[in-house]
């Protein structure tokens, strides 16, 4: 199964001169909780922000939300995933790397979808099940035990398991 079965693919973006005020209320209109930032002139993924970096920001440096521009709190070292990757790889970046969404890019780096485990959860079922390509629940719990575990206490060596 490859990301772009799985992934949304109608993203809302913002830039890095958005105010906080103005990407939470994109996030509430979408009902997500991440978006992708992107830069002005060519589109290209520069960061992330997420409702927690805008909560954290906000409540941080006791200033109005609206003074307050996404380049200045958002993400910058970010996981990615093509569409043409297998959710196997995307569902170990998110393992490895503690995210619960991965953008997904073209090999431009513009942005063509969003994965999140809501989007691998839909299609979990235990191993072994018949009929369409799913992802193992199996797969999908040990990736919620790292994602979940304190930053730096899980093991990065566990093995990934062949679908």
């Amino acid at each position: 199964m490859k990301v772009r079965e799985l992934m949304s693919d109608h993203v809302e973006t913002c830039l890095p001169a958005t105010s906080l005020t103005d990407a939470a209320m994109a996030m509430w209109r979408r009902d997500c909780g991440i978006m992708p930032v992107v830069r002005a002139d060519d589109g290209r993924l520069v960061g992330v922000i997420t409702d927690r970096d805008i909560c954290i920001a906000t409540a941080t440096r006791h200033t109005a939300p609206e003074n307050v521009r996404v380049g200045e709190v958002m993400q910058t070292d970010i996981a990615t995933c093509r569409p043409d990757e297998d959710i196997a790889d995307a569902l170990d970046s998110m393992r490895l790397r503690q995210v619960r969404r991965l953008p997904a890019v073209d090999a431009n780096n513009k942005i063509v979808g969003l994965l999140s485990l809501n989007d691998i959860v839909q299609h979990a079922e235990p191993m072994g099940t018949k009929g369409r390509p799913t992802v193992p629940s199996e797969e999908v719990m040990l990736a919620f035990k790292s994602i979940c575990a304190p930053r730096g206490m899980i093991e990065r060596e566990l093995p990934s398991q062949t679908w």
